[in-house]
């Protein structure tokens, strides 16, 4: 299908970064040890990052991490058919 809709025209990304990060820390005691450190550095850092919850589905989809309690498989968000 590969098919998109353009909803905003310019949409441009700021020259200065920005330091903010987006993760489900309600998961935090199931990521892989260097996961949780990197969480550690961004919040408690020289320069910590902040916090960003999405809140939608789109963005919440797709950085998704595979649990530790299932390292073959990954967090299902939604299931529907082709």
């Amino acid at each position: 299908m590969q098919e998109f809709l353009l909803t905003r025209r310019h949409v441009t990304i700021p020259e200065k970064p920005q330091r903010i990060y987006s993760c489900n820390e309600a998961n935090y005691a199931s990521f892989p040890v260097g996961f949780q450190r990197f969480l550690d550095h961004a919040k408690t850092g020289e320069k910590p990052y902040s916090l960003r919850y999405v809140g939608s589905m789109v963005a919440g989809t797709y950085p998704t991490q595979r649990p530790c309690a299932a390292p073959c498989g990954s967090l299902l968000a939604h299931a529907c058919p082709p």
